[in-house]
């Protein structure tokens, strides 16, 4: 989705923390940030905590989630 830095695997934990159930990459600050593949906005506004969020609908009934993008 944008080309950075892998600063959380799938799977990473922090501490006792629950396991990653994404990707957390760090592009540059006004980085473009692309969909995987071709899909369909489900939601595109702000989230508590999260900042700025996009939600894609991609087939086979998968979403993306995008976090952060401040």
């Amino acid at each position: 989705p944008v080309q950075g830095d892998v600063t959380r695997a799938y799977g990473a934990r922090v501490g006792a923390g629950p396991a990653a159930q994404g990707v957390t990459l760090r592009g540059a600050p006004g980085s473009a940030v692309r969909a995987p593949a071709a899909a369909e906005v489900a939601y595109a506004d702000t989230f508590r905590g999260y900042g700025h969020v996009v939600i894609l609908n991609i087939a086979g009934g998968y979403s993306v989630v995008l976090t952060g993008l401040d």
